[in-house]
């Protein structure tokens, strides 16, 4: 949002306001807080929203095979 590299704790926090609630509930589930995600470097870049979107991919995918 403010054309620098990577996503801040106020990016997050205003990503996640966003957010339907049953998404935010996810996210929660998942143990998905910006700390965890951002690591030691209190950023979130690219590498790191990639792994959070795969882990979320990964779980819709568990959801659908058991209801298959």
């Amino acid at each position: 949002m403010d054309k620098d590299v990577g996503m801040s704790k106020y990016e997050f926090d205003r990503f996640m306001e966003r957010l339907p609630q049953h998404c935010k509930d996810r996210f929660h589930q998942l143990g998905m807080t910006f700390e965890s995600v951002a690591g030691s470097d209190g950023i979130i870049d690219f590498m790191e929203v990639e792994r959070m979107l795969d882990r979320l991919i990964q779980e819709n995918r568990q959801k659908s095979i058991a209801f298959k």
